[in-house]
This record gives C-alpha cells, sequence and structure tokens, in this order.
C-alpha cells in the first residue's frame, strides 16, 4: 500500500498481465473459432499474425544468428522471446496504470493498433480478419480500466469531526464498542460521499482489496481456459482429419532404396495406401535386406565405391576448383542417376551409433520457413494456379494433381542458413508429380527464366525456370517417406527441387505458381540479400565421433559422417588428421546423383590432441571448395573439423 490510497506497484503489474493476458488469449480463441468455421483465415490470428511481422523486420543477421545458435528450434525461441517481451510490455501498461489511467489505455491502443496491422497486412487477410483482435482488445481494456479504478480506490479515514479514542485507554468492552462504532461511521460516511479524497488515509479498504483480488482472478482463468480452449478446437484437427484421409496413389515411377539393414520405421509402407500390401517399386518402398548385412560389423571390406584415381593414393590433390564453377550437363546427370538407381550396393553402414541414417526419419526432418505456425488448409480446400508467361492457364485441385502420374524419389535437402559441418540437411523419400509436366501443359512463353511459387500465408519464392525444365526430378510433393505431407512439412502440395536450397525450391503450402523473369519478380529471400541463383554447395560433415571424445594411444577410431553434392553426385570423401595427408574414407553406396552419401574411415589414434577435418569429391572429380564463407549471400563454404583428444 502506498501513502495515496492505491495499491502498490506489485498489483498494477498484475494487472497489466491479466489484461494483456486475456486480450490476446481471448482473440486466439475467437481467431481459432472463426477459422474452424470457415468465417475467418489464419491471418486472423494476432500472435501467429505479430510473430511473422517480427520475423519480416529482424535483420538479417540476427535471423542468422538464430537460426546458427537455435537451428530448427528457431520458433521455439522466438516464441520465447515474444512471451518475455509482451509480460514485460503487459506490467510496464500496469505501471503506468497506477500513475494515470487514461495514459495506459492510451499506450495499449497503440498496441492494439499495432496488432491490428500486423493481422491486416498478412497477403491472405480479410478485413473481416480484424474482428479477434478487436474484440480481445476490448475486453483487456474493460477489465484494465475497471482493475484500475478499484485498485486507486479511496482508502477509509476518520472524519475530522469523529474524536480519536487514546491507545491508552483503548482496552475495555466500552471502549473497543466505541472504537467500532468510529470505524463504522468512517465507513458510512467514504460510502455516502462526504469525505473528500484529500482526507483519507492510505489504508485501502478490505472491500476493495477483495473487489481487485476477485476481477484479477476471473481474468486468469479466462485468460487460461481461452487459450486452452483455442489450441482446442479443431482448426488444427480438420486439416489431420483431411490429411488422414488421403490415400497416396502407388507411384509408376519409383526409386527402390537398399538400406542394407532393417526397414526405417518412417520408410515403411503407409497403411494411408491405396494397397496396403502394395507399395514402391512393386512390393515395398525399400528393397529387402541381406539378414547377414544387418548383423555383420564394419570392415575395411564392406561395399564402398572408389573415388577418381586423381583423389586417392597417401597425399590427394589440394582443391583447385569448386562445384560451383564446374557444370555438368543434364544427359550425364541422367546418365549418373540411372546408374545409381537400382544398385544393389547398401545404401548405409550397418552398426555405426551416431552416423545420420540415409532416410532422415519424418519427425527429425529439419523445418525451417517465416511461418511462426503452419498454414492450415484442408486437402479438399486446396488449389493451385499456374499462370503469368503462359499460353494457357491451369487450375488443379489435389485430387486432380493426385490422378495425375506420381513419381517417387529419395531428395536430399539442404537450407542456405547450413553451416559447415551443419545439419540443416536431409534426406526423405517423396512423391509427387512432376513439375516440367505441368509447365509444359500449361505451354510457356519465351523470355521467362524464372518460377515465382507462393504459399498460402504468402511466403514466395523465385525458382530457375531451368532447374525445372532440364529433365531433373523437380516435384509437387503429396508425401513424404510413405505418408502424407506432415502440415509442418508443406500438407497438402509442397515443391521439391533436387540442387537448389530451399529458399529457391522448396515453397511449402504452395498455392500459386507464376512463370515470369527475375527481372519483373523478387522473392522474400532475394529481396533480402540472398542470390537468386542458389545451386548447393558441395559438403561433408563428421557426424562420429562427438568432439572432445577421449581415446587411449592405440585405439582404432571411426570416423564417419555424411556427404553431399546434389546434381552432380559424391564419388569420394577424404579425410586429415591434423595438417597430414588426406586419406580417401569408405563410401556407402549412392542411390542418386541427387542425395546425400554415407562415408566412414578408420584412424589408429596417437598420443596427444588431434584436429579432423574431412572434403569431398563430386563425379566429375572437382574438391569441395576451402575457403571459409559466411551463409549469405548463397551458402556457406569449408572444410567440418572435430578436435579429438588421445592420452
Amino acid at each position: 500500500m502506498t501513502g495515496r490510497g492505491q495499491l502498490g506497484p506489485y498489483a498494477h503489474a498484475v494487472l497489466g498481465v491479466v489484461s494483456v493476458g486475456l486480450a490476446a488469449a481471448f482473440a486466439e480463441l475467437l481467431a481459432a473459432a472463426g477459422q474452424w468455421m470457415g468465417l475467418l483465415r489464419t491471418a486472423s490470428s494476432p500472435a501467429n499474425a505479430l510473430g511473422e511481422w517480427f520475423i519480416t523486420i529482424t535483420p538479417q543477421w540476427l535471423k542468422n544468428w538464430a537460426i546458427s545458435e537455435f537451428g530448427t528450434r528457431d520458433k521455439q525461441a522466438l516464441l520465447v522471446g515474444m512471451a518475455l517481451t509482451v509480460t514485460i510490455t503487459a506490467v510496464l501498461i500496469g505501471l503506468l496504470a497506477r500513475i494515470r489511467i487514461s495514459v495506459a489505455l492510451a499506450v495499449s491502443g497503440v498496441l492494439v493498433a499495432g496488432a491490428l496491422a500486423a493481422v491486416l497486412s498478412r497477403a491472405d487477410s480479410r478485413l473481416i480478419d480484424a474482428v479477434p483482435a478487436v474484440l480481445g482488445a476490448l475486453v483487456g481494456l474493460l477489465v484494465l480500466s475497471g482493475g484500475g479504478r478499484i485498485a486507486r480506490a479511496h482508502a477509509v479515514r476518520r472524519p475530522s469531526h469523529v474524536a480519536a479514542v487514546p491507545r491508552a485507554v483503548a482496552s475495555g468492552p466500552e471502549t473497543r464498542a466505541a472504537v467500532a462504532t468510529t470505524a463504522a461511521a468512517a465507513e458510512a460516511a467514504v460510502g455516502a460521499g462526504r469525505v473528500p479524497v484529500a482526507a483519507q488515509t492510505g489504508r485501502v479498504t478490505l472491500h476493495r482489496r477483495r473487489q481487485f483480488v476477485r476481477l484479477m482472478t476471473f481474468g486468469a482463468v479466462v485468460a487460461a481456459a481461452s487459450g486452452a480452449l483455442s489450441r482446442l478446437i479443431p482448426s488444427a484437427s480438420e486439416v489431420e482429419a483431411s490429411r488422414a484421409r488421403i490415400a497416396i496413389p502407388l507411384p509408376g515411377d519409383s526409386q527402390p532404396i537398399n538400406s542394407g539393414g532393417a526397414t526405417p520405421a518412417s520408410t515403411a509402407t503407409s497403411p494411408l495406401r491405396q494397397s496396403a500390401s502394395a507399395s514402391f517399386a512393386g512390393q515395398s518402398a525399400i528393397a529387402p535386406s541381406s539378414s547377414a548385412a544387418s548383423s555383420s560389423a564394419p570392415s575395411t571390406s564392406a561395399p564402398s565405391t572408389s573415388a577418381p584415381s586423381t583423389s586417392h593414393g597417401s597425399a590427394a590433390p589440394e582443391p583447385t576448383t569448386t562445384a560451383s564453377t564446374t557444370p555438368s550437363s543434364a544427359a550425364s546427370r541422367t546418365a549418373s542417376r540411372t546408374a545409381a538407381t537400382g544398385s544393389t550396393t547398401s545404401v548405409e553402414f550397418p552398426a555405426i551409433q551416431g552416423l545420420s541414417p540415409f532416410v532422415t526419419p519424418t519427425a527429425d526432418f529439419y523445418r525451417i520457413d517465416t511461418a511462426l505456425s503452419p498454414p492450415l488448409i484442408r486437402a479438399e480446400d486446396w488449389s493451385l494456379r499456374i499462370h503469368g508467361l503462359v499460353q494457357q492457364e491451369v487450375r488443379l485441385n489435389y485430387f486432380a494433381l493426385m490422378a495425375e502420374p506420381q513419381v517417387e524419389r529419395s531428395i536430399t535437402l539442404t537450407c542456405v542458413s547450413n553451416p559447415v559441418g551443419g545439419h540443416l540437411v536431409d534426406n526423405a523419400t517423396w512423391i509427387g508429380v512432376r513439375i516440367d509436366r505441368l509447365l509444359q501443359r500449361a505451354g510457356l512463353l519465351p523470355g521467362a527464366d524464372c518460377v515465382l511459387s507462393t504459399s498460402i500465408d504468402g511466403f514466395t519464392s523465385t525458382t530457375p525456370l531451368s532447374a525445372l525444365t532440364d529433365g531433373r526430378d523437380a516435384l509437387l510433393a503429396v508425401a513424404m517417406n510413405g505418408a502424407p505431407l506432415p502440415i509442418a512439412h508443406g500438407f497438402p502440395v509442397r515443391m521439391v527441387v533436387p540442387g537448389l536450397y530451399g529458399y529457391v525450391s522448396a515453397t511449402k503450402w504452395l498455392v500459386d505458381l507464376q512463370v515470369t523473369t527475375f527481372a519483373k519478380d523478387s522473392s522474400y529471400w532475394t529481396s533480402r540479400g540472398y542470390a537468386e541463383q542458389a545451386p548447393v554447395k558441395m559438403s561433408s560433415r563428421i557426424d562420429v565421433p562427438a568432439p572432445y571424445t577421449p581415446y587411449s594411444a592405440g585405439d582404432l577410431v571411426t570416423i564417419a559422417g555424411m556427404a553431399w553434392a546434389q546434381h552432380d553426385g559424391i564419388s569420394a570423401v577424404q579425410v586429415q588428421v591434423d595438417n597430414g595427408s588426406w586419406h580417401p574414407a569408405d563410401l556407402a553406396g549412392q542411390l542418386s546423383i541427387d542425395t546425400w552419401r554415407q562415408w566412414r574411415h578408420q584412424w589408429k589414434a596417437t598420443r596427444g590432441s588431434h584436429i579432423v577435418r574431412c572434403r569431398a569429391v563430386d563425379t566429375a572429380g572437382v574438391v569441395q571448395d576451402s575457403t571459409a564463407r559466411e551463409v549469405l549471400p548463397d551458402g556457406a563454404t569449408g572444410y567440418a573439423s572435430l578436435v579429438l583428444m588421445v592420452t
């Protein structure tokens, strides 16, 4: 309490937090309910709108730092940061209400205007989508105003005409009765308004205090209930139900995988297939593995692929050319892919703990995008428009797309934000329709050089037209690892284009393809300084052992990892200890030039601290670029390394 007759700063801080929390939670509840009933779009969520607005205005260096520090948990980090920011803002609003309620209401109004601007700035928003934010703000402002008035309620003071009873004599029954009568008279005087504010003490009435506590408790409970209900309303569950009804068509053009061991659960035949027993390439999405192979221990005689003669020997050549400067024709790539597909060589080494699997489980596949929460659209509501520099516009709904000939391919995707040695790269099995087939149907006009793809949430990407028409397996994917696309990875439909970084090729929640030119249109990331042409740079990493793992002199250390050069293919990986010679590593089989490749090398440990490096060589004999470069503008380069301690 204070001498001014009002509750203290802690109570006002609670008032601010409850008021803002109630406004936000009630708005989210209305947005979720409106989306469920089909009245509102995903833009109506103020939390999502503010989060994506924050992503948009965040400086590029800060985005890169967040991705490098938090990886695929960057969205969680953003949510935590937003929660802290909102909480601090709410506390400040509450403290302002202690000074002057009109100032607190004015500041709150400015924040509401910002939230409305964020909602209406979304590409898919309409004016009606602002309703949840408006109504939520009204509820919060009412609580803030009411709580502020209660907190500043007049305190009780004995009127001047009522004589005070000395403490020394206030002990007998008659005296206590007199004191009670005096207090009652004072309460009555205050209630009747006969006592001026200036003549009151700093003691808030018990009645007013209880009113404040009840209001704050009620507001907090309603806020918590609204937040919980907004997550339970079946907007997301409707989309999941739509996804569960999908029967993935059997692809007519498939790519069997020999995993050399137990079939990963994520790639097993899905019960959502049209036939429970039928699957890819005849009978199985993954070719039956040899029981002997799955039980045998790794050895130097395990299946491997030889590298070019220039890359092997006691000392491999120093890199003189980078992968990005060596072109490879579409014909040679197609020939390489054909030779690799169906190989009986295992694409995985058995029993190397910590080595990434060839097919990444869906739950572990990286997700980097600009959506704070995945956009929600049912398959029944999805449609695609292909337009722009074409002879005729093409429109497809989901089931028309599913009726097109389906292709199944394993393709490795890489995020441009992946640092050297990083894990923003994964491999999955995709089913979908070839993009060049649909573009051919639309008929391309002269002069076009790119395709501007748009997500349902307004995200855009510009993909070189040549990469979609040169024969590579560029797909509109509807399935991932044997099941319909997860919502977080683009359900109902996303793009998958081998050989390009995701920011120019992997649009999720796709709804629009516009054939255009780079001169006319830019996209989300290219307008922020990233390159228009973004082929994936050849790279490699070390998965095992972990850095600073202790070993004893004489131990045989298995060093293993992954290497990738999408749409060029990996022919060799080399390992260097300290600054010694480069030595060839064993390679697992190569499914195609569009997938990554496992490698391993055994080294006999010697005493001391050692730095281990790795580098890759592509199918044209080009050695991985050793120059250390940052992510911006078109991907990091350099050699991955780790430190080993041997005693």
